[in-house]
């Protein structure tokens, strides 16, 4: 018997559940439409430059040596290794010369990332 799921919607799907062909037809059939220039989210075929920055090698790079630099260690609960993320101290926004300076990024773990950002921990204690 197959589970079924309840999704936020309240809606009810079966987990693993195929699709009969007829459906998928509609599907492929309708695909076109939606792609390209026709997409919901077509923004005149830009890709803003920040997020061009945040997906290069360069960007790869400077992370991976920021984890090496730092440990793979979480420099507010010492946690090591896991999900590791890159803060930028001053903002990667509004700091456009400051994203690739190491003195701007310190690794922290999921958890005090989102803790820093919701601000949920008042001063910054960095181990060291």
């Amino acid at each position: 018997m197959k589970k079924i799921h309840k999704n936020r919607k309240n809606h009810f799907f079966k987990k693993g559940h195929k699709h009969s062909q007829e459906t998928i037809d509609k599907i492929k059939k309708n695909l076109p439409k939606r792609t390209g220039s026709k997409a919901p989210g077509w923004k005149g075929g830009i890709y803003p430059q920040t997020m061009l920055e945040r997906c290069s090698n360069k960007n790869k790079e400077f992370r991976e040596r920021v984890f090496e630099r730092d440990d793979y260690t979480c420099q507010i609960c010492g946690q090591i290794g896991g999900n590791l993320n890159c803060h930028h101290i001053k903002s990667w926004s509004k700091y456009k010369e400051l994203r690739f300076s190491f003195d701007n990024v310190i690794t922290l773990c999921v958890e005090c990332h989102r803790k820093i950002h919701k601000k949920s921990i008042g001063d910054l204690i960095i181990k060291k």
